[in-house]
């Protein structure tokens, strides 16, 4: 586990073009949610624990079956939290917290299809959760992630890995400028060429992908 652990934030500091990690960090891993609520007081796969809020320590709790784990998740939330820091008012944008940590470890949603693929079948189903609430209500769904993940990797392959950067620590006041476009923009263009990419609906498996993974 600890060889894992090292690939897997060797893995998150190239995604996001840092270099070492030398944060103190602990990482507790539970066997089922039943043992995840001692720690953390939710049935959730896995959580972290920032050093302000802590006693000095920065605590990853995550569940660990096998192959069946969030660690990388995780991992990633805490390491561009402690490399790129808190913006001030609290926790960086939630769509763009949880799209990045879903982005980095695509295999620890356990259903097999690309986040293009996913994020094309949200489209064609007209489930896609609209901006206004990706911004200011976001929600903890299968759905949220994954979309969020899509586009992650959209602006990473398109505006770069600096510029998410610039947005973790700006926030979405200073998105168009960062961006050049709105998010509402954003979200036509990347409608846009999926649309174009896949002019018919995918062969998309709902139950399977609806399936909890933890």
């Amino acid at each position: 586990m600890i060889t894992k652990c090292d690939t897997y934030i060797e893995d998150n500091l190239k995604i996001i073009k840092e270099t070492e990690f030398i944060d103190s960090l602990d990482i507790i891993l539970v066997q089922d949610l039943d043992e995840m609520y001692k720690y953390t007081r939710e049935h959730v796969a896995g959580k972290i624990s920032l050093i302000e809020d802590n006693e000095n320590r920065n605590m990853i709790f995550c569940l660990y079956r096998g192959k069946k784990s969030p660690l990388k998740h995780e991992l990633m939330h805490m390491i561009a939290m402690c490399k790129w820091g808190i913006p001030e008012g609290g926790l960086p944008l939630q769509w763009l917290n949880e799209g990045l940590a879903t982005y980095a470890d695509p295999k620890a949603e356990c259903d097999g299809y690309l986040f293009e693929e996913k994020y094309t079948a949200f489209l064609y189903s007209n489930k896609l959760i609209n901006s206004t609430s990706l911004m200011t209500d976001f929600t903890y769904s299968k759905i949220s992630y994954n979309q969020t993940a899509y586009m992650v990797e959209f602006l990473i392959q398109n505006y770069g890995v600096e510029k998410i950067k610039l947005l973790w620590q700006s926030g979405m006041g200073k998105f168009e400028e960062i961006i050049g476009l709105t998010f509402e923009e954003l979200i036509l263009q990347i409608n846009n060429e999926l649309s174009q990419k896949y002019p018919n609906p995918i062969d998309f498996n709902w139950p399977k992908f609806e399936e909890g993974c933890y």
